[in-house]
C-alpha cells in the first residue's frame, strides 16, 4: 500500500453535541497526535523477501499496516511526516513514510538514519507524527572531495532529494550517483526556530548553499609568468573569469564569484 492523497480519511465534523464536547474532542485528538509509538528498528537490508536497496538513499521509512489504520482515523496533514528519536542517546531526526508493509511492531529505516540515531538492529525507536514548515533554504556539506567530480551536481541533487520529504540539521544523508554513494551533511535549514528544527521539502522551492567538502584543501598558488599576470587568481574568496561550464559549480562550492556566462546554480 503506497501513501497517496487518499490514504487517510478525514474525521467528519460533529453535527450534534455542545461546543464544549467538540473542544474536548479536538484536544484529545491533538494529544493523540503527539503520542509516541514504539517500534523495533531495523535497516532495510533486514527486510526479508523485499529487497529495497533504493530506500537506503532516501528519507522515508517502512511502517506496519496497523500504523496506517491508526493514522487513517485521525485528522492529519498530508504528506505524512514523523519525528524519530532514540531516547537512550538523545538523537532525533525526521522522515516521511514510503509504504506500510513492515511486520507488526517493526519499522525499517535507511542505513544513514540508523547511524544518525545510533541504533542497533532491533533497538526501540520512538515515532510520532510531526507537522513541519516548508523549507526555503538549506546549507549542505559533501563528506568527500570526490563530490567535486560530479559534472552537474544541481541535477543530481534535484533527483536525489525527490526521495526525501524532510531535512534535519546534523543528519548525514546518502545519495547514489553512477552506482556510487555520496554522504552529505545537512548543516543549516530555514526557517529554523530551534537547533534541531527540521523542514519539509515536499512541493516547495528550496535554495541550496554548499560548504567546501570535508578534506578539501585550497591549492597552493604558484608563481605565474608575466604574460598571464592579467588573469585573476581563482583561489577561495576571489573572482573567477573561467568560462568552463564545470567551473561554475566549483566556484560556487568553494565560495568564489564566478563571472562565467554559464552560471545557473542559484538554487533549485
Amino acid at each position: 500500500m503506497r501513501v497517496g492523497p487518499g490514504a487517510f480519511v478525514r474525521l467528519e465534523s460533529c453535527s450534534a453535541g455542545t461546543f464544549r464536547t467538540s473542544k474536548l474532542l479536538c484536544l484529545c485528538l491533538q494529544r493523540f497526535l503527539r503520542q509516541t509509538e514504539m517500534f523495533r528498528a531495523y535497516s532495510v537490508a533486514m527486510k526479508e523477501g523485499n529487497e529495497r536497496t533504493d530506500v537506503n538513499f532516501g528519507g522515508k521509512i517502512l511502517l506496519p499496516p496497523s500504523a496506517l489504520d491508526k493514522l487513517s482515523r485521525l485528522h492529519i496533514e498530508y504528506p505524512m511526516q514523523f519525528q524519530l528519536s532514540n531516547a537512550s542517546s538523545d538523537r532525533v531526526t525526521h522522515a516521511g513514510v514510503l509504504e506500510f508493509i513492515a511486520e507488526e511492531g517493526r519499522v525499517y529505516l535507511p542505513n544513514w538514519m540508523m547511524n544518525t540515531l545510533l541504533l542497533e538492529q532491533g533497538d526501540f525507536v520512538q515515532i510520532k507524527n510531526a507537522s513541519l514548515p516548508l523549507g526555503s533554504w538549506v546549507k549542505i556539506q559533501p563528506q568527500s572531495v570526490d563530490f567535486l567530480d560530479i559534472h552537474d551536481p544541481r541535477a543530481v541533487l534535484e533527483t536525489a532529494l525527490r526521495s526525501y520529504s524532510t531535512l534535519t540539521p546534523g543528519d548525514v544523508i546518502s545519495l547514489m550517483y553512477n552506482k556510487r554513494p555520496y554522504d552529505i551533511e545537512v548543516l543549516e535549514v530555514r526557517p529554523s526556530s530551534a537547533p534541531k528544527s527540521a523542514i519539509s521539502i515536499v512541493e516547495t522551492d528550496v535554495e541550496v548553499d554548499f560548504a567546501p567538502p570535508v578534506g578539501y584543501q585550497e591549492p597552493k598558488q604558484q608563481m605565474r609568468p608575466a604574460s598571464v599576470v592579467g588573469l585573476r587568481s581563482a583561489s577561495l574568496g576571489t573572482d573567477c573569469v573561467c568560462n568552463a561550464i564545470c567551473c561554475v559549480y566549483r566556484c560556487q562550492l568553494l565560495g568564489r564569484i564566478c563571472r562565467s556566462k554559464n552560471t545557473s546554480m542559484n538554487g533549485w
